[in-house]
């Protein structure tokens, strides 16, 4: 037995691109699309809920449901808007070489 130790594991280098098929980018920007179409969805409901929280029921509950719609809304948005750059190849291959 050797008294020399063993060198620790090299790191792994970090993922330049995500090999995705022609059909897969196709459905994630199928998914991006429907994404953004849902958050536009998910905003002008908030939009609906906070006049309605100001009718002469006055339903103050509706505000706060009317703004917690509105991030959720936002935040579909934002994250249909990230997909969709994984899914650009041309983004994909700038980023790449970036690093």
């Amino acid at each position: 037995m050797s008294d020399v130790p063993t060198p620790p594991p090299a790191p792994e280098a970090p993922l330049r691109r995500i090999p995705f098929s022609p059909r897969q980018e196709a459905s994630l920007r199928a998914l991006c699309n429907w994404m953004q179409v849902a958050a536009v969805i998910s905003i002008v409901s908030a939009v609906a809920k906070l006049v309605s929280a100001f009718t002469p029921r006055q339903n103050f509950g509706n505000a706060i449901d009317a703004a917690l719609t509105f991030l959720i809304g936002l935040w579909i948005y934002q994250a249909g808007t990230a997909f969709r750059q994984v899914a650009n190849t041309e983004w994909r291959r700038q980023r790449a070489q970036d690093f």
